[in-house]
């Protein structure tokens, strides 16, 4: 199963440490890289079975949200709004959209 896509290197990041991603690294880990702000570590992303591995989680709405705003693509955002069906988490993604659309465009 790979939920996340990391770029192969060897990292020291906050709040979490070293990290070898030479060699596998465990979904929980990538988790845990996953929450940090882009700005902390932006070279990880949602894999092809990121939705299965999240729907596991049972992620509260508002962290649902958090990560919704930590997204980098539409297409991220579109499989994170599928963990929640809360308004305000329909709210987060709209807003987010657009904001991505808007860059896009420019």
């Amino acid at each position: 199963m790979k939920a996340f896509k990391i770029a192969p290197g060897r990292y020291v990041i906050p709040n979490v440490g070293s990290v070898d991603a030479q060699k596998e690294v465990s979904d929980n880990k990538l988790f845990e890289i996953y929450k940090l702000p882009r700005r902390v570590f932006p070279w990880i992303q949602l894999g092809p079975d990121a939705l299965e591995y999240l729907q596991t989680k049972k992620l509260h709405y508002k962290e649902v949200a958090k990560l919704i705003l930590n997204a980098k693509t539409l297409q991220e955002v579109e499989t994170l709004m599928k963990l929640s069906d809360t308004k305000t988490v329909a709210r987060v993604a709209e807003t987010k959209s657009k904001s991505l659309e808007n860059s896009l465009k420019n």
